[in-house]
């Protein structure tokens, strides 16, 4: 069997992931990192010295709109520009071009979508979970959060996902009754058994004010391993659809 897909990918530009980034560094994982120019929540994002630090240690990075507005919550006339001028900021930055795309808060209004496409992304992604194949490249999904875990909405998202075979291995392993980490492994056992494609995500920031620093590491060891082992290979988003 091919080995699984594993992509991991932090958003919002907190300057804590540069210690995520030092992290996978360790473990010698690949990741994206999502990166608005300026936050509306108030919340600090990284300086352009600090986003080519990320690009030269190997990373992709992905835009995450200007401002990180919901997208479906600006007029639909001004998302193509919140899209826009936070990809041209950081192609500036970068001095090369970004093709991968976080939708903010996951919110993909059909304008946010389509504008996506006419700036010529590779890849958008979406916070739908329990998924382990990408069918459109520009809403990928994921499988699971990195530090939050609430039982209805797995729940919730295993049954939408219409996978009978991961619904009935949800199911039969009890997966909305664990924490997030043992959440995380467990799915990635399954995404080894199917040769799937599983994506964790979360926000450095949360990580840090939670302090989930050694429960991430663990994570990341787990993944470290099988990649050895030839179980997994680790991709940036915008990889992590093709084959292996």
């Amino acid at each position: 069997m091919k080995p699984a897909i594993v992509t991991l990918s932090f958003d919002d530009g907190a300057p804590e992931d540069l210690e995520i980034a030092t992290l996978l560094k360790k473990h010698e994982l690949a990741a994206t990192f999502y990166v608005p120019v300026t936050n509306v929540e108030g919340r600090p994002t990284l300086s352009p010295v600090q986003i080519v630090l990320l690009s030269e240690m190997g990373f992709e990075i992905g835009a995450h709109g200007y401002h990180h507005q919901y997208l479906d919550r600006i007029p639909a006339t001004d998302v193509y520009e919140e899209i826009k001028s936070g990809k041209d900021q950081l192609e500036q930055i970068l001095g090369q071009a970004v093709t991968s795309f976080c939708y903010p808060g996951g919110k993909t209004p059909v304008v946010a979508v389509n504008a996506v496409r006419q700036l010529g992304f590779r890849y958008a992604r979406t916070v739908r979970e329990c998924r382990f194949s990408v069918d459109d490249p520009l809403l990928a999904p994921t499988t699971n959060p990195i530090g939050w875990h609430c039982r209805r909405h797995y729940v919730k998202e295993a049954l939408l996902s219409g996978n009978a075979r991961y619904c009935t291995y949800f199911l039969k392993h009890r997966l909305w009754a664990m924490d997030w980490l043992d959440y995380s492994l467990a799915n990635l056992e399954y995404a080894v058994m199917t040769g799937g494609i599983c994506h964790f995500w979360g926000h450095a920031f949360e990580i840090d004010r939670n302090n989930e620093w050694e429960r991430l590491e663990r994570l990341l060891l787990q993944i470290e391993t099988m990649q050895n082992q030839g179980q997994v290979v680790t991709r940036v988003n915008s990889g992590s659809f093709h084959g292996v």
